[in-house]
């Protein structure tokens, strides 16, 4: 869950409030390229998602359905892409956790 209770379910305590204080989990999605697509052609298709997710009735059927559009930069979703990696990693190192 994220830090505060979502719109979709405002009843629903978040995992911090239900007693794991600092706990959030946020799943997300995004759009990624190959290493070496052209920086102009990364920009237009970052401007294009973007003004879509402004769009309100995109964002409503989105929002209906528990997300929480977020425009950002290309550099933004590098930081966060990789802000998760180690967060997830080190979950992974301290349970142990192995592949089937």
């Amino acid at each position: 869950t994220t830090a505060q209770r979502h719109p979709v379910l405002p009843n629903l305590p978040s995992v911090a409030e239900s007693g794991v204080p600092g706990y959030e989990a946020v799943g997300w999605y995004g759009m990624a390229s190959p290493a070496g697509t052209p920086t102009e052609l990364i920009a237009r298709m970052n401007a294009t998602v973007n003004e879509l997710i402004a769009r309100p009735a995109l964002r409503d059927r989105l929002a209906s359905q528990g997300a929480d559009p977020l425009a950002m930069t290309p550099a933004a979703f590098g930081e966060r892409a990789v802000r998760d990696r180690a967060i997830y990693a080190r979950v992974i190192r301290d349970g142990s956790i192995r592949p089937d």
